[in-house]
């Protein structure tokens, strides 16, 4: 029985048990969770190939070391810091030169957020200590509706970089090894990773006290990336006080030495998940906490039919997700009017402090459902253009133009309870009203097209009832009554849907 017990698949076993979970769904939904980025998460593909940037370039290197007949160890072509040392070493180059060539090679391929990190920023995460020069993270936070900051570590100076303000809304983004349009701040050879340590040790160059000051035994973190075998890591976590009484995960997509688990669990309290993909695991990790908040009753969501906003518990306030979209060959409209407009309505509001506007610009279809989770909005308004059935129009990934049917609407919004009310302001949108309304209680869309202006007005003029108290029904009213002082074009006008039916 202890066998099986403590056998060589405990670890990974008892993860994929909820209650081994658990830990960590209570961790980000208390903001205690801080995750550590490894190498072999910044992916990208390269000539056909899908692999860590850094593999792509110390393949690369590898490549100029046999062309010259300088001897290496072919099982390391992938280990950039050894490579790395190795060229610069035979080619008699400084290391600057190095650095260059990586900075070009990742301006050149680290241009699409990995879908890795799209999945990790819709997580309740209020710092991210990033491994790799890149700003992957940085981006998709931004992608998700968040504000997030950045701020790099130079190992060869002695830094006191204020932080600003890190709250799930605005996360850091902390670059442990420099980023790679600082030259100077990269981290890359063994001889690199041997000189930043020594840094630190001696005194000469010390990681942010504000850093540290948020590294503490009331924090877990979350490890996905990282080779277990690495050298300098037991230090540098020594550095950042991991040793304290913190828990920590480390997700590994192959199996440790039994010396190194020893040694990170007995030093470090690591937790150790094997022979599970990185990518699989952040999939179950998203999943899965979304699905423990809802069940929890304490976070349950009201979903009986409401005629105004209800303010959600957490932030007593109900959050106005504002999008936005105008792919380049559709027409242009002025969507930056409207929602200046709405925020003045906002300002001039009576019941303001119940609000909060969120805008999302040049929202595209494949942020629709992040930006949903993170914000978890009560009312969901869309700026844009619609075609009727077709479908409303979002801007793709690569700025062209992507259909999103009624169909496709309510299936993604039907699963969010917190949802009251959608306003979609774009022509020809009253079909895709009709198919959200068997699933959100209050609908707004439009029976034909519409002047660009009058739908501004009609904004306008619903969020200054619905700011001032208003209920949905009684906004829609007054916004048509206010835009009836300019005249609606004959036949394009908006329709309200009330519990499903057409009011």
């Amino acid at each position: 029985m202890a066998d099986d017990f403590f056998g060589d698949n405990f670890f990974e076993e008892s993860f994929d048990d909820t209650s081994t979970f658990e830990p960590i769904y209570r961790s980000l939904y208390q903001q205690k969770c801080i995750l550590i980025l490894g190498p072999k998460l910044a992916t990208v593909n390269f000539r056909g190939v899908e692999a860590p940037i850094n593999e792509h370039f110390s393949t690369g290197l590898s490549g100029q070391l046999s062309s010259q007949n300088i001897p290496y160890d072919p099982t390391q072509k992938k280990n950039l810091a050894y490579i790395a040392l190795r060229w610069v070493h035979a080619t008699d180059s400084e290391s600057a030169i190095l650095h260059g060539k990586l900075n070009q090679f990742y301006k050149m391929t680290a241009k699409e957020v990995p879908p890795i990190y799209s999945k990790l920023a819709q997580l309740p995460l209020s710092m991210v200590l990033n491994t790799n020069p890149d700003k992957f993270i940085y981006k998709a936070f931004q992608e998700v509706g968040k504000n997030p900051e950045k701020i790099h570590y130079n190992y060869l100076r002695h830094q006191k970089v204020p932080l600003p303000e890190i709250t799930v809304a605005k996360p850091l983004m902390y670059n442990l090894f420099g980023k790679y349009t600082d030259e100077e701040s990269l981290v890359v050879t063994q001889d690199d990773q041997v000189d930043f340590i020594k840094n630190i040790l001696e005194g000469k160059s010390e990681l942010s006290k504000s850093i540290l000051s948020h590294c503490d035994r009331e924090k877990s973190y979350l490890f996905l990336g990282f080779e277990p075998d690495t050298w300098h890591l037991p230090l540098l976590f020594k550095s950042l006080k991991l040793s304290e009484g913190s828990s920590a995960f480390y997700i590994n997509e192959g199996k440790s030495a039994q010396v190194t688990k020893e040694f990170y669990e007995d030093s470090f309290s690591f937790k150790f998940i094997e022979n599970k993909k990185s990518t699989v695991f952040v999939d179950e990790l998203v999943s899965g906490y979304e699905k423990w908040v809802k069940d929890r009753p304490d976070l349950a969501v009201n979903t009986s039919y409401v005629d105004k906003p209800q303010p959600d518990a957490d932030k007593n306030t109900s959050t106005v997700l504002l999008m936005t979209s105008n792919p380049e060959e559709t027409t242009k409209l002025k969507l930056n009017k409207e929602i200046t407009m709405v925020q003045e309505a906002l300002m001039s509001g009576t019941e303001r402090e119940q609000f909060l506007i969120q805008p999302i610009l040049d929202i595209n279809k494949r942020r629709l459902q992040q930006v949903l989770l993170y914000h978890q909005p009560q009312i969901v308004h869309f700026s844009g253009h619609g075609t009727g059935r077709a479908g409303l129009i979002f801007s793709g990934d690569a700025g062209d133009a992507e259909f999103v049917t009624g169909k496709q609407l309510a299936d993604l919004f039907s699963q969010f309870k917190g949802i009251s009310c959608v306003l979609l302001n774009a022509c020809f949108s009253q079909e895709q009203a009709e198919v959200l309304a068997q699933y959100i209680p209050n609908v707004i869309g439009t029976n034909n097209a519409i002047d660009d202006t009058l739908a501004t007005v009609f904004a306008q003029g619903f969020y200054q009832a619905l700011f001032s108290g208003g209920s949905y029904q009684s906004a829609f009213d007054q916004a048509m009554a206010h835009v009836g002082l300019h005249s609606f074009p004959e036949g394009g006008r908006p329709v309200f849907y009330k519990e499903g039916k057409k009011q």
